[in-house]
């Protein structure tokens, strides 16, 4: 069976998923937010009767370094690609295994680098949106 946990409450989630179950943090009509700890975070689930199951680990920030990427978007924004900027001596171009941070920023005002840019609103305000995605890496293949 999956589980899906959500910050929010109950209300604000779509409807149930056949053989997902659902956990929320919020309750009643309390807004969400993230509550995992700046430092970090390892986060396990588990049977009833202990078994261990999922396990993935939310590092800090400062557990990061920068590193040189190019990201392709997709026009209608639902999308990306990430690539490094260059190829290496041998001609392929990989990401190296480990866990990778992306801070990404979705402008809804754009019009400061593109003044005839469409303004769009979410609850009215349109005001920057800023995600954060973590993303465990693994190379399959290479040699």
């Amino acid at each position: 069976m999956r589980v899906k946990v959500y910050a929010e409450n109950e209300a604000e989630q779509p409807s149930e998923e056949s053989g997902v179950l659902r956990r929320f943090v919020a309750s009643f009509d309390e807004p969400g937010r993230l509550r995992l700890p700046a430092e970090g975070a390892d986060l396990r689930l588990s049977t009833v009767s202990g078994v261990s199951g999922h396990a993935r680990a939310f590092l800090p920030d400062t557990s990061y370094d920068a590193a040189a990427i190019r990201v392709l978007r997709k026009a209608d924004g639902t999308g990306f690609f990430v690539a490094e900027p260059a190829p290496t001596p041998a001609g392929w171009t990989y990401l190296a295994a480990g866990q990778y941070r992306l801070k990404l920023t979705y402008r809804r005002d754009n019009r400061a680098a593109d003044p005839a840019s469409q303004i769009l609103r979410e609850a009215g305000r349109s005001d920057p949106e800023r995600v954060t995605i973590d993303v465990p890496w693994q190379q399959m293949g290479v040699e």
